[in-house]
């Protein structure tokens, strides 16, 4: 990916953070789509918590965000996607309200990890067939 478009596309995700907007069970909806999202991409979903402030300054900071999960987008439309649950901390219907789930991409480090977690289970799931 050309720089340019790794630098428009953080700027657009601190502008335009990817929000949560519907959860079914195990399956979300997603609050963009269109060429910016990708079908596989992984985020990790995070709970908005309490407003910080700068203490000298009184300038906001943001909030606080709590992890709860991992997902990946399985299906993608011009306005909205569709993603399911990897791995959770909590049920994520239970603590769904409209704009207090946002999603952010996995680091680098994280989607190594990812990758290799699932060439294990294939790899196992190709010694069980032996």
């Amino acid at each position: 990916m050309p720089v340019a478009d790794e630098v428009c596309e953080k700027v657009l995700s601190a502008i335009y953070p990817l929000i949560v907007v519907q959860v079914n069970g195990d399956r979300l909806v997603l609050g963009q789509g269109g060429d910016g999202i990708k079908e596989g991409s992984r985020y990790n979903v995070y709970r908005y918590g309490e407003r910080m402030v700068d203490p000298y300054n009184g300038e906001f900071l943001g909030r606080n965000e709590i992890y709860c999960a991992e997902i990946e987008v399985e299906r993608v439309l011009p306005k909205q996607s569709y993603a399911k649950v990897v791995q959770s901390d909590v049920d994520l219907s239970s603590v769904f309200a409209p704009k207090t789930l946002v999603c952010r991409a996995l680091s680098e480090k994280e989607k190594y990890a990812a990758r290799s977690a699932r060439r294990n289970t294939q790899s196992e799931s190709l010694k069980n067939d032996w």
